[in-house]
């Protein structure tokens, strides 16, 4: 038995409408499924194992070129010239520091066992006081490390400094102690 939704009065199970008030009866609301599983909204799978990966296949693709480069462009041998990018860069290339008041006009380098000076490898060009220049070693040969340096200013004044090993030396300072004797460190 059902009931009329308007004024209350039973109702049997076939009739359409209320017999007091005329109120069209309202079918029942249908009833869920019996084993039937709550909605879930599915969980969006992350994108971070993809990027992750496609980061670390970059980086090694990266890395592979650049062991490549370095192992064709002599790998770490003194004597090799080239950059592992190409350029002429030799390992026996310096910068050289001037910490004077004094220009340099004039740079010779000789084999330390030799018995004359090279070209001035300073060229046309002035090191001034206080500045510096990448010296880009002008001998092919790199059997030879040890070498003899000569600075000379505009007057024809030399400073000699003797068996340098330029394979050890990156940046050469020059500079001039408190009794004016020009002295040189490196690094």
């Amino acid at each position: 038995m059902k009931y009329c939704g308007n004024c209350g009065t039973q109702m049997e199970d076939d009739m359409i409408f209320c017999t007091k008030c005329g109120t069209k009866k309202t079918p029942a609301p249908a009833a869920p499924p019996v084993n039937a599983a709550p909605y879930q909204p599915q969980a969006k799978k992350s994108k971070a194992p993809v990027i992750i990966i496609s980061v670390a296949a970059v980086v090694a693709v990266i890395l592979g070129i650049c062991v490549i480069a370095y192992i064709v462009s002599g790998g770490g041998d003194d004597t090799s010239g080239g950059g592992p990018f190409g350029g002429s860069v030799n390992k026996l290339d310096f910068t050289l520091y001037n910490y004077t008041d004094i220009d340099i006009y004039s740079i010779y380098l000789s084999p330390t066992d030799g018995n004359a000076w090279g070209k001035n490898t300073l060229g046309n060009n002035v090191l001034y006081a206080w500045g510096q220049m990448n010296i880009t070693f002008p001998y092919e040969d790199g059997s030879v490390y040890y070498w003899d340096l000569r600075v000379m200013d505009g007057y024809g004044n030399a400073v000699d400094w003797k068996c340098l090993d330029l394979r050890n030396i990156t940046n050469l300072y020059i500079s001039i102690n408190e009794y004016g004797q020009a002295y040189a460190e490196w690094n």
